[in-house]
């Protein structure tokens, strides 16, 4: 017959091997292990707080300390652990499917329950480098989280949602500023007050250690809902680059480094019965400051193509650009492009020259083909139902004068061997039909006609020789 009378006691040592005990064992001061070679308890059950099914333990003002549970290890030797050690190891392993079950290795909460606080903190990980010696450090994670599959796999694993790394969300409730809840807060800082320039903000990279090779769909996808998908407020001295990325070629022209819509598809852009306006791309620079040096630039856009090294290419084409627009309805304008300076009230001297357009050519090598500083090509069978003019040069609002409408200038010893070329089927030479002061229609008699010419100017007539316009000095 077991004996299960009560025991006791108060004071000294007490040695036990291989007690049972049957009941509940409380014990109302500090139980000890022994020395860690030889110390362990080994749980075979569950292990709580409070009751067995679990409750909390109250921190009343005669609770000293800061933790509820505490482990500290300190490794004085390797030589019994190896070359790895983990100070608390979980493992929640499941033997047995179940379609609809949830397994946490570890859930940890900290909870402001209807109560205000200064710091809220679920998890608090540290990688800490301690002291002050010269030592090596070959890898550190605050946070290491990791999804991993065995690689002897010959079995298809069925993924029906998602599958990630690191997963954070946030179940946002009633709060007085909501722009103060972020999604990932990466805040950087140095402990002996220095300066110094980090690596990456994030790093997205295949792992060089695995036999495979990894390729994202996209890099880095916003789905939700944004009033800016991206800002760089800091110091930056490039905003993104493009520089170490291998552009992959292709026979749609669907490849590229940054895309609004595509070749094959257009981005559609939606129209509401009211004023609308968009600029996809928005460059908006406000020059302050000092005088910089002389010939200091900025360049909203810079671009540049480079066709170097010993292959000659001659079913390449290059361009900085390729603007099209596609009219299919009726509208009020159409412009590829429309540029614009805008001199204010203030009195502005320009040292060298302005032009809302200027264009440049430099063939100091040897150049075989047609060369040319502007084209303008307009065609179509519709040309005749619009008004068409080919290069249009006008003073519109106020009432400024134009010195020069063309100015056709041959600089320093260069020379051009025709100011104007007419080629094809040219009805007028000029027409001055809508401008005051000059004749077209009317004519002087031939006993009124002037007959003092001051100069005349040299044509290259259709027969290829050279023929004159006379200018007189007088009107008749």
């Amino acid at each position: 017959m077991a004996n299960n009378r009560r025991f006791g006691w108060h004071s000294g040592t007490m040695s036990c091997k291989n007690a049972r005990i049957l009941g509940d064992l409380t014990i109302q001061d500090t139980l000890i292990f022994g020395d860690v070679s030889f110390g362990a308890l080994a749980v075979k059950g569950r292990m709580s707080s409070g009751t067995k099914a679990g409750s909390a333990i109250d921190i009343d003002a005669n609770y000293a300390y800061g933790q509820g549970h505490e482990f500290r290890w300190t490794i004085s030797s390797w030589s019994g652990t190896g070359n790895s050690f983990d100070g608390q190891y979980i493992r929640a392993q499941s033997d047995i499917d179940n379609a609809s079950g949830t397994m946490h290795g570890i859930q940890v909460f900290s909870v402001a329950n209807a109560s205000g606080i200064a710091d809220l903190q679920g998890a608090f990980v540290q990688a800490y480098v301690k002291g002050d010696s010269t030592d090596t450090v070959g890898q550190a994670y605050g946070i290491h989280g990791e999804f991993s599959m065995d690689g002897i796999r010959s079995n298809t694993i069925t993924l029906t949602t998602e599958v990630a790394a690191i997963f954070g969300r946030i179940l946002s409730g009633k709060v007085n500023d909501y722009t103060k809840i972020h999604g990932q807060i990466l805040r950087f800082g140095d402990m002996d007050g220095g300066s110094r320039t980090y690596g990456n903000g994030i790093l997205i990279e295949d792992d060089a250690g695995t036999s495979g090779t990894s390729v994202l769909t996209t890099g880095l996808n916003i789905s939700l809902a944004c009033t800016t998908g991206i800002t760089l407020s800091g110091a930056v001295t490039t905003g993104i680059d493009f520089t170490a990325t291998t552009l992959a070629l292709d026979s749609s022209r669907t490849n590229s480094a940054i895309a609004i819509g595509d070749r094959l598809g257009a981005k559609t852009i939606t129209m509401a019965a009211a004023t609308n306006h968009l600029d996809p791309v928005q460059i908006n620079l406000s020059i302050a400051g000092v005088d910089p040096t002389a010939g200091s630039t900025i360049n909203g856009i810079y671009q540049l193509i480079t066709h170097g090294g010993a292959t000659n290419m001659p079913g390449l084409r290059l361009k900085c650009a390729d603007w099209n627009v596609v009219v299919k309805r009726n509208i009020q304008d159409a412009y590829v492009y429309q540029g614009e300076i805008d001199y204010t009230t203030n009195s502005v001297t320009v040292g060298g020259e302005t032009a809302v357009m200027s264009l440049n050519m430099n063939c100091d090598s040897t150049v075989t083909g047609d060369v040319r500083g502007l084209i303008v090509n307009i065609y179509g069978a519709g040309l005749a139902n619009a008004s068409s003019i080919g290069i249009e040069v006008r003073t519109d609002g106020g009432s400024a004068t134009l010195d020069e409408g063309i100015r056709i200038w041959s600089v320093g010893a260069n020379t051009i061997t025709a100011g104007l070329l007419f080629a094809g089927t040219v009805t007028y030479f000029a027409d001055f039909d809508n401008t005051a002061g000059a004749e077209n229609t009317a004519y002087e008699a031939d006993a009124n006609a002037a007959t003092t010419i001051a100069g005349k100017v040299m044509i290259n007539t259709s027969a290829g020789a050279k023929g004159y316009i006379n200018v007189y000095s007088t009107p008749n």
